[in-house]
């Protein structure tokens, strides 16, 4: 398994934000987490990638704890990148030395060549903030990044969240193809079933921090009503 969680909790108070969550990830597979705000997605990413320490239960990838260093493919539901080019991004968040050949792979990979040598920043025009590299674009980049980590998961918080239709269909194929080409891991969280329909082979709906279902897409069907 590529990841390994065995009752998993996280309390805030008398909160508990994730509830007992046990599930496996297995190598070349890409496992959706499925809920609306509030289920607990976030929280158990926030422990998977060391950003919170969980109350009770464990977390395994590769067999080591999630409290060691350990590297991971990270996209975060809101994308923190700086004011730089999107090849200087691609580069210089993975320590390449020679970086230009490989960084304009993963552009070219997720459709970003035509602005590679765009600033990732936004000014203020009027009463609005336009973004030289728009909301889309930035997404393609955050999960550019994610995928150049050489690492045996790639953690995914709502990928396409925010998007228009067609860079959502764009960032599908590549995560398609990652899921398809490598023997890495894919894990993301969505509150859409028709992502996780479209690029997961497992699903696990989450409520109020406990999985109430887990199976493909076709089972779950059987057993709710999902639009």
């Amino acid at each position: 398994m590529a990841l390994e969680v065995k009752d998993l909790c996280k309390m805030y108070g008398r909160l508990r934000a994730v509830d007992g969550l046990t599930m496996g990830v297995r190598s070349r597979e890409c496992f959706g987490l499925l809920g609306v705000n509030g289920a607990g997605k976030t929280t158990t990413f926030d422990i998977l990638t060391g950003q919170s320490f969980a109350t009770a239960g464990s977390a395994r990838i590769d067999k080591r704890d999630v409290t060691e260093q350990i590297p991971i493919g990270y996209c975060p539901q809101f994308d923190a990148l700086i004011e730089l080019t999107a090849i200087q991004i691609l580069a210089r968040m993975h320590g390449f030395p020679e970086p230009k050949e490989l960084a304009e792979l993963v552009l070219h990979s997720v459709g970003m060549v035509d602005h590679a040598d765009k600033l990732i920043r936004y000014y203020r025009l009027a009463f609005y903030y336009l973004y030289i590299i728009f909301g889309g674009q930035r997404r393609k980049i955050s999960v550019g990044l994610a995928l150049l980590a050489p690492t045996r998961i790639i953690i995914l918080d709502e990928p396409t969240a925010g998007i228009d239709p067609k860079a959502r269909r764009e960032i599908w194929e590549v995560l398609s193809m990652m899921r398809d080409s490598s023997e890495s891991a894919l894990l993301l969280t969505s509150h859409s079933m028709d992502e996780c329909e479209a690029l997961c082979s497992r699903i696990a709906i989450l409520q109020k921090g406990r999985m109430i279902a887990i199976g493909t897409s076709q089972q779950l069907k059987s057993r709710f009503v999902i639009e």
